[in-house]
Parts: structure tokens; sequence; C-alpha cells
């Protein structure tokens, strides 16, 4: 019988970064949210001056990311090549403001998601409406030079009529996989959801019933929950894990361990993973930390845990031994990775007053960045001020509400804001 599909959420597309670009949303496939991008430093960040900003894309822009001279960035309706260095378009699909809605059926339809480029193919998740009210999604990859379709994500028989959540490009032994998220609505009946692994040729490896933001260290994948998945399962063996058939999508694969707790947006770091949990209006918002190999049963502890003193709608970056993570009150805080030798941690510093905030920090060059709803962006040093409280060595002012991670590469600052315009930041001797 014939499916109907139609998307509910958006979500994230990320990529393993190289070299001195921000090829994903998070740094790396591990989505540590750190650079290697060492340009910008705690003692000139202060002196970065504008360098450019696009035209609106009208719609808020939904996440950015730098690589092959390019900063990809979408909306909802739009992804667009922009040159690094002075922010002229290369080329785009989609447009800036939305089509007209049902029931008109003569505008193709782009509900795009996060972007993320790796070996000069930028990929992107679409839920490409087409004619109303027939949605044919796709998981995309498009040539970084002219914007050509290079790659395309399958699914299997009797598959899915609309596009990911999101997606993430990662490599592992022997070959690259591609792992998307969906959430469909089948017509008339209950919501369908969970997490597609490709193979790097396009082709299914397996299917998880977990949903959401995903990491992937070595042979591993984590999903929230905290769910913890094999990226070896081959489809053509047996496995513990997995069950059901191929040609049907019904290959399900279990986890090898989750949280006891609450966790999200996992980020791996070494021998830990680190989530959050949100929080709500009778809990604050935690930092949990748990050993990235498990701890030898089906359900796993936190190893460590800290209040964050309000909830949290990001997640954290780690670089040289610190976990920073902020609440939506505005406070950044800054943790140190290996914990504390207890249960509960408490900060090495933190840093009040920014806003309500959103977003995730990012980390480079020994500065850390956070974008908060009041158009700041706000620099500090990611060691600290010698103090348990901190000022920002710099904020620059963007204009419009900051949601999404910032990106640090080619020695520029790139931000994107809320009123679909992309910023750049520069030093003074910085050419292009």
């Amino acid at each position: 019988m014939r499916r109907g599909w139609f998307p509910t959420i958006l979500a994230a597309l990320a990529l393993v970064a190289s070299g001195c670009t921000w090829s994903l949303v998070g740094a790396d496939g591990s989505r540590s949210g750190a650079g290697a991008d060492g340009t910008i430093t705690p003692g000139n960040v202060a002196s970065l001056q504008p360098a450019w900003a696009s035209p609106s894309f009208v719609a808020p822009i939904v996440d950015l990311v730098v690589d092959d001279g390019a900063v990809f960035a979408t909306t909802a309706w739009k992804i667009a090549a922009l040159d690094q260095g002075n922010g002229a378009e290369r080329w785009h699909v989609g447009v800036n403001a939305p089509p007209p809605p049902p029931p008109d059926s003569s505008t193709p339809r782009h509900l795009f998601g996060s972007p993320g480029a790796r070996n000069h193919v930028v990929y992107v998740g679409d839920a490409d409406a087409g004619v109303i009210p027939s949605y044919h999604g796709s998981l995309s990859g498009y040539d970084v030079n002219s914007g050509n379709v290079v790659w395309q994500g399958t699914f299997p028989s009797g598959g899915l009529e609309s596009g990911p959540q999101g997606a993430l490009v990662a490599p592992v032994p022997r070959a690259d996989v591609v792992v998307s998220d969906y959430r469909f609505k089948r017509s008339g009946f209950s919501v369908v959801q969970g997490t597609v692994v490709y193979e790097a040729n396009g082709s299914v490896r397996f299917v998880t019933d977990a949903v959401g933001n995903f990491a992937v260290a070595g042979n591993t994948l984590y999903e929230d929950g905290l769910k913890v998945y094999d990226l070896t399962v081959s489809l053509s063996g047996s496995n513990a894990h997995c069950f059901g058939d191929q040609a049907s999508m019904t290959v399900v694969c279990n986890p090898m361990w989750s949280s006891t707790v609450g966790a999200t947006k996992p980020t791996v770091v070494g021998d830990t993973v680190f989530a959050t949990f949100n929080g709500n209006a009778t809990q604050d918002g935690m930092l949990h930390a748990f050993p990235a190999a498990g701890c030898g049963a089906a359900t796993c502890a936190p190893s460590w845990s800290a209040s964050l003193g309000g909830t949290t709608k990001g997640g954290v970056a780690v670089a040289n031994g610190t976990v920073f993570v902020a609440n939506e009150a505005g406070t950044l805080f800054a943790f140190a990775a290996s914990g504390c030798g207890h249960p509960t941690c408490s900060p090495l510093w933190r840093a009040a007053g920014l806003g309500s905030i959103k977003s995730s920090p990012s980390v480079a060059g020994g500065v850390v960045y956070l974008g908060g709803d009041d158009g700041k962006v706000s620099a500090f040093n990611a060691a600290g001020c010698g103090s348990t409280t901190c000022a920002p060595l710099a904020q620059f002012a963007i204009g419009s509400a900051v949601t999404r991670p910032v990106a640090i590469a080619y020695g520029h600052l790139y931000v994107g804001a809320d009123d679909g315009t992309v910023h750049a930041f520069k030093l003074p001797s910085a050419s292009g």
C-alpha cells in the first residue's frame, strides 16, 4: 500500500571537519564544537572587525558551515554557497521567501535542514514538497562549486516520501557512513521516527528507532536518549542487536547501551560522552558525563553530573580538557572534562548576564564564542580569567538574535542570524 508522509521537524546535519575549516555544525563528527583554526586568539579577538554581511535570506539561518573556500548557509527554504572572503554567492537552491501555502501547487517547496561538507560535497536534508500534496523529500549531496547534485540517499522499497530531519557524515573504518534522522507522520496514522544509517553509496545499512541529535566517534553512533549503536553492523550478516528485513526497511538495531537519565545532544571527546538534560519548570538543566565505551551493562549512569541552574537549549563544546555549556537564562559555564572526583561537580568559572541563550558554544584558538537572543556574540578566554566569574574579552553586535552555533575558519568568525543574514568578522591584517 502506498504511504503518505509529512515532515514535522527539521534537524541538523553534521560532517567531519578537516584542517582549519568548520565543515559541520559542531566542528567534527563527534560534535566537539572545537575547531582547528588558531588565527583568532584571546590576545587579538577584541580587534575583530566586520568583513562582510550577506543580503538577508528573509527566513532565519538554520545553520552554516565553512569548507572549500565557501560558507554554506541554509534557511528553511534555501541553501546558498557564499564566498568565504567576500560573501559573494556562488550558487543556491530554493528561494528566499516561502512559497504560497496549499492549495497552491505550482511552486516546488524546500524545507532544508543543516548543511555539512566533506570531500568537496555539501550534504543537506531537504523535505521537498514538490507538487502539493505529494511530498518527495531527499538527502542530497551538492558539488561545492557548481551546486549540482552528486550524491543521493535512497530509501528501501516502499520507502519514505519526505525529507529527513538531518544527517551526519563521518568516517568509520573501511568506509564513510551517512546517518539520517527522520520523523514523519503517516496520513491518518501515528508519527513514525528513527534514524537511517546509509553506506557511502547511498544504500541503507540499518535503521534505529532513536530520533534527535547524534554524534559519531570511531565505530559508534551516539543518539539522544542516550542510546549507543555499533556502526559496523552489516545488514547482510547477523548481529545480536539487529532484527528484521532490509527490503521493507524493518531492519532495526537496538542500542548496545543507553542512559539511566535524560540525556540529549551527545558530544564525544576522548573516552567520555557528554550530554545535557534540558530541564523543565520543576527541574534544572543538567550536564552529564558517561564513559564512551559504556559500563558493561545495558543501561549506564553518569560518571558525574552538574546542575546548570536553569533550563538549557544548546549542547556543549569541549576543548583542552574543558567542557563549555550555557543555560537558557544567559550563563556560560566551564567545567573540567575529567570531572571532580565526585558524582556532582561545580564549574571552574562562569559568565552571567548574557541574555537569553538557545545556542551551543563554539571554541577555536583558545577562545569560546556564544551567541545570544540579544543579537550579540560574546567571546571569552577559554582558559578562564583567574576568577570564578569572568567577563567577555569582546562582544560583537549582529543586530538580530543568534540562536545557532558560530563557525571559526580561514581566520574569520562567521555568524548566522535569525534575520536571515550571514556576518563575517576578520582581524585588521587579514585579507579576504
